[in-house]
């Protein structure tokens, strides 16, 4: 007797791991915190944080190494929290397998106050925009146009503020032939 055993995916729900759930939810509280919490997002990957030492110019530190091992999802998480602009400050260097490192003051890692390490995610990086014209609007309905040569390039920008606030600063500004190139390449 032959059996035909059917699944029907579209009735599954979708399941996240904690590393997808974790990119979604963002995290604010103490560096040390933070770097536990990553690390237990992790699925394959994860996070070693190394003993205290003195950088090139005699600075106290603690180098970290974020590692993704391939798996999607700590890559997703971890690439989120590389493009991070506290995190981003503290990069020194990026290495095949997604070894990325970064060098944190030490009174960063021992300080108790609490910060956004990670925002929670958005689609406002997911895409970007390239125009020829931009537009603005005022609250009376009246707006100001704008034209370039070439392109535009519109940038998103997260300001330091609470987060309660509403997100980030949007820039327009004309795109240089290299900007444009590189645009290009992504897409």
């Amino acid at each position: 007797m032959d059996t035909d055993i059917r699944i029907e995916t579209d009735l599954m729900p979708e399941i996240k791991d904690r590393a997808e759930l974790a990119s979604e939810t963002g995290f604010t509280g103490t560096l040390a915190a933070f770097l536990q919490w990553l690390d237990d997002a992790c699925i394959y990957g994860g996070v070693v944080i190394h003993e205290p030492s003195l950088n090139s110019f005699g600075h106290p530190i603690i180098k970290v190494e974020t590692v993704t091992c391939g798996y999607s999802s700590d890559e997703h998480l971890l690439g989120r929290v590389a493009q991070s602009v506290l995190v981003r400050s503290r990069w020194v260097s990026s290495h095949r397998g997604g070894l990325v490192v970064y060098e944190f003051p030490t009174d960063w890692v021992a300080s108790v106050d609490e910060q956004a390490w990670l925002e929670p995610e958005s689609d406002v990086f997911d895409t970007v925009y390239r125009v020829r014209r931009v537009r603005l609007y005022d609250t009376t309905g009246y707006y100001v146009e704008m034209g370039y040569d070439g392109v535009a390039e519109l940038l998103f920008s997260e300001p330091d503020r609470d987060i309660n606030e509403p997100a980030g600063l949007l820039i327009i500004r004309p795109a240089v032939d290299q900007d444009v190139s590189a645009v290009d390449a992504q897409l």
